[in-house]
């Protein structure tokens, strides 16, 4: 499968939270955007957990 980039906004929380850790396991480089950093932080090591390799 080709690796797909990915932009994200809304990534902190409710969809665009459960979207991002979606395309993650999907195998996508995801890349967030938030306007607070602490959520933003927090998803971001949700989706590393979430991504393959």
């Amino acid at each position: 499968m080709d690796r797909h980039t990915t932009l994200v906004t809304g990534a902190t929380q409710g969809l665009g939270r459960g979207i991002a850790l979606d395309l993650a396991t999907r195998g996508h480089a995801v890349l967030l955007h938030g306007r607070d950093r602490t959520r933003l932080d927090a998803v971001a090591a949700e989706v590393r957990k979430h991504a393959p390799g």
